[in-house]
């Protein structure tokens, strides 16, 4: 009798929370259409391209490939300039000299120079490529946790919320003698526990803030729906050969060939260049023309150590490579293996909890006001649907999570995004010098 009069009485505040469980439910889904349609239309992505594209660690990225440009045009410049020398002598009989001295580039060393510009013009950009695509995922990343923490304070309030009105109607019927002493202990534990997670819900929603902040300086930002996203982002298979194209590789690969250039670069500074000198002497009456050819000789420093340095850079940055190479492709398995169950265990909880959540307070509820169950299952019972909630935001948070990881990591995550706006135009003649540079 008792437990069936209190039931009657938080029956009202308990179909009242889950009536609002429902309503959040169907304004998500609703939500989620509308996001959707904005990512269609691109406006959401591209504000958030925008902001993103003015964060200092871009604007850096996108400085080293302008100071490449203008390096790899500096390299098409000639090595060296003609001398001019001039002469006069004070004795019996003046003299004066005139002398043109130019030396020759003969261990092509201008076009070593722009060989080795062209690739660290190719590592700045791929290093661009892939801390884009680093900050997309960061950002979405820091979004994606905001967005699960809000959802489990403002979960967490309606809880604590429904528990002090369930306590406050418990201590009236105490005075009533309608239930035990017991029984409003049970609530009172049951208020206490969920005022410690919601303080936790908090600090997890603090943190989640603190990043964005940290990261943008402002918590407005645009919503962007993942869903959506991946499914832009279509099939993730990937055969041997692809991996090897990613983004994350290329930059490997542009330091494996800058290694290969700078031995060739070596090579070419230490050749020996001659230099030609074209003279005319006036000394009295006389008239002298003159040629002459000086050669460096290697007499004291071959540079055979500067070529083994060289040489052995070269090895060390194919390893590297290789070892780049097998940590993506362990990443690779890691979230083949990983995201499939995700996906299924997100689409199960959808079907079996979040779909049934009002459903099953409801019949929790009729339950323990028809007496079939007690009051600690009850809450008990309470205490299940808040930890199977919480579960289902984390479990989405981790579906999205592991695959902006990989996207992120692979530098594949700025190809699903705007192209940007704001890169500065290459340098003049810097398009004709990679030409040559090529050739």
């Amino acid at each position: 009798m008792k437990q069936t009069l209190l039931a009657a009485a938080l029956l009202a505040v308990l179909g009242s929370s889950q009536a609002v469980a429902g309503d959040a439910s169907a304004a998500n889904t609703a939500a989620v259409g509308n996001r959707q349609q904005a990512t269609a239309d691109g406006t959401d992505i591209q504000r958030l391209a925008q902001t993103i594209e003015a964060l200092p660690a871009l604007s850096a990225a996108r400085a080293r490939v302008r100071v490449a440009e203008l390096n790899l045009k500096a390299a098409g410049n000639a090595v060296y300039n003609p001398e001019l020398g001039l002469g006069y002598q004070n004795a019996d009989t003046d003299s004066y000299s005139l002398s043109v001295s130019q030396t020759l580039d003969w261990g092509d060393k201008q076009q070593a120079a722009q060989n080795e510009a062209l690739a660290q013009l190719r590592r700045a950009e791929a290093e661009l490529a892939l801390e884009r695509s680093r900050l997309w995922a960061e950002a979405l990343s820091a979004m994606v946790a905001r967005k699960q923490t809000a959802a489990v304070l403002g979960f967490q309030t309606e809880q604590r919320e429904f528990a002090r009105a369930q306590l406050e109607l418990a201590a009236e019927l105490k005075r009533g003698g309608l239930i035990s002493a017991v029984e409003l202990s049970l609530i009172e534990l049951d208020l206490a526990s969920l005022e410690a997670d919601l303080a936790m819900a908090e600090q997890a929603a603090i943190d989640a803030d603190t990043r964005l902040l940290q990261m943008f300086e402002t918590l407005t930002l645009p919503e962007i729906s993942m869903a959506s996203l991946m499914a832009s982002a279509g099939s993730t298979e990937l055969a041997q050969s692809a991996l090897q194209q990613l983004p994350a590789l290329r930059l490997a690969y542009q330091d494996v060939q800058l290694a290969r250039l700078g031995a060739d670069k070596v090579r070419a500074d230490i050749s020996a260049d001659p230099t030609l000198t074209l003279g005319a002497e006036k000394e009295g009456s006389d008239n002298k023309l003159g040629l002459n050819v000086s050669i460096p000789l290697k007499v004291r420093n071959n540079y055979s150590d500067a070529i083994a340095a060289a040489t052995e850079a070269g090895i060390g940055a194919e390893q590297q490579y290789l070892a780049s190479e097998r940590a993506l492709t362990q990443a690779w398995r890691q979230y083949q293996y990983a995201q499939p169950k995700l996906q299924a265990s997100w689409q199960a909880w959808k079907q079996r909890v979040r779909g049934s959540a009002s459903t099953l307070g409801a019949s929790l509820a009729s339950q323990w006001r028809a007496g079939d169950i007690s009051t600690s299952d009850f809450l008990q019972g309470k205490r299940q649907l808040t930890q199977s909630f919480i579960a289902g935001t984390e479990l989405e948070a981790r579906l999205y999570q592991n695959w902006l990881d990989w996207m992120g990591q692979s530098g594949q995550l700025a190809t699903l995004v705007p192209a940007p706006g704001t890169h500065q135009p290459p340098v003049a003649g810097a398009e004709n010098t990679s030409a040559e540079a090529r050739q």
